[in-house]
């Protein structure tokens, strides 16, 4: 950051310090002759010494700013959301300039349907790419982060049809979510019995 003030001033007049902030900084605290102000001169910027009559020195102290992170995952099912720093390590927070990666994975029988990043759909913004799993890395921090991992449970398709069609009914099958029963009923017509089931190509149980 920056301060400003009067390389002297004479006798009893007063002397104005101001100072600012650099972006990604702030001002954490002013010391006069070594003694610290209140944090309200510090928030305003300026100080006004008043009837300066020795040698006086003022000292700002600055540091990067930190921004919050935070990842999570809509529901809490699904899938996994973290962020993490430079080294690895878990991360709530990144100072400013610095890099820091989101990692995203859906869990086994869930698709990644769509990332929010501050509040939008990650399709719309093209920060990157949307997949089941991958991750992305900030390389340097300017602001702060939230993510918000939507995952769904796949969908499958059960087909269930019965050969020859004259010999008997087949019902039930159709659109079923991964971990969800399908449910498939048959009946053989007169005449006919049920030979065999099979399902993907393998033979199922049937009842005699």
């Amino acid at each position: 950051g920056t301060v400003t003030a009067p390389n002297e001033v004479a006798w009893g007049d007063d002397a104005r310090v101001t100072w600012a902030a650099a972006e990604g900084w702030r001002a954490t605290a002013v010391l006069v002759d070594g003694k610290p102000v209140g944090d309200g001169a510090v928030a305003a910027g300026e100080i006004v010494l008043p009837s300066v009559r020795e040698d006086c020195s003022v000292k700002v102290l600055f540091e990067k700013r930190a921004y919050a992170l935070r990842a999570q995952v809509r529901g809490n099912v699904g899938g996994t959301a973290a962020c993490a720093d430079a080294l690895g390590a878990p991360a709530a927070s990144v100072v400013h300039g610095e890099s820091f990666t989101f990692t995203w994975a859906a869990d086994a029988g869930y698709t990644c349907t769509d990332i929010v990043v501050n509040g939008k759909s990650i399709t719309a913004s093209g920060l990157f790419s949307l997949s089941d799993a991958g991750s992305w890395t900030c390389p340097a921090a300017a602001g702060a982060y939230s993510f918000e991992v939507v995952y769904e449970r796949r969908s499958y398709q059960v087909t269930a049809t019965g050969a020859p069609a004259e010999g008997g009914t087949v019902s039930g099958g159709g659109t079923v979510r991964y971990g969800d029963d399908a449910q498939v009923a048959y009946a053989a017509a007169p005449g006919w019995h049920v030979a065999a089931v099979t399902v993907d190509g393998a033979r199922w149980p049937v009842e005699s």
